[in-house]
């Protein structure tokens, strides 16, 4: 995943509220990455950690952060306020 890129994202375990999303920072070692959202997501929740309203931008964000294993990305991605957990795959639309 690089700057720029379309990503379709949703809480583990609930595909059916996956939505769109395009990636604002993403770490070299791949291990962190900042997507934000066109419309507030399916599973947003106001006053729920995770998604945030960013203040200069006035949209829907989220910082994501994965474990390391044998030197490698690994697991689900974690929101990094809130620990809640969600899938993140790169939209080959």
């Amino acid at each position: 995943m690089k700057l720029g890129d379309t990503v379709r994202i949703y809480p583990h375990g609930s595909p059916a509220t996956v939505a769109q999303a395009r990636v604002m920072i993403a770490s070299k070692n791949g291990l962190s990455v900042v997507v934000d959202f066109e419309e507030p997501p399916p599973f947003y929740r106001p006053g729920a950690a995770g998604v945030f309203i960013h203040r200069i931008t006035g949209r829907h964000t989220i910082v994501l952060m994965r474990r390391e294993f044998h030197d490698a990305p690994w697991g689900s991605w974690e929101a990094a306020a809130g620990g809640d957990h969600y899938e993140l795959e790169e939209d080959l639309q």
